[in-house]
């Protein structure tokens, strides 16, 4: 490629889930380095939701449902940093936790990629939904101590 790429005629937006985008995070260093005009927008609600859903629509009797506790599915404590990801990456973003700034989010957002033909990133907080959304239960892993082989896997307590 030579010089910078054309831009588009149109608006190029990415809308994906914050699960998706933690397995495609390093896609913010390919649109940095190659200038690409995308604005990429995260629905935001701390869960591989869809994951969840999936399996109860396969498995509705499974102990994950029956219990409430659904393992690895909650992306929180310690929340991610969406913005600063993508900041690390070289390209510029913000977040959005209320209805009323996400229309001039997205015009910074549109501004930004049409103007300077940079990415930009707006992580928007949504509220989880569907079977098991209020659940935040995430199972604990100790590292090994110094002399041991193996290391251990509890459970909070029940109702935390």
């Amino acid at each position: 490629m030579r010089g910078r790429p054309p831009v588009a005629e149109r608006p190029v937006v990415l809308n994906l889930g914050d699960g998706a985008l933690g397995y495609s995070a390093v896609g913010f260093w390919t649109m940095a380095r190659y200038n690409t005009a995308v604005l990429t927008i995260v629905s935001n609600n701390e869960s591989y939701q869809v994951v969840r859903h999936n399996w109860y629509k396969d498995m509705p009797d499974a102990k994950m449902f029956r219990e409430n506790k659904y393992p690895g599915l909650w992306l929180s404590a310690p929340m991610v940093d969406y913005v600063g990801l993508a900041r690390s990456q070289g390209v510029d973003g913000e977040a959005v936790t209320s209805p009323k700034d996400l229309e001039p989010a997205l015009k910074r957002g549109l501004d930004k990629i049409a103007r300077e033909n940079r990415p930009y990133l707006i992580d928007v907080s949504v509220q989880r939904e569907g079977i098991g959304a209020e659940s935040t239960w995430c199972s604990t892993v100790s590292a090994p101590r110094s002399g041991t082989r193996a290391a251990r896997v509890s459970s909070p307590a029940a109702g935390s």
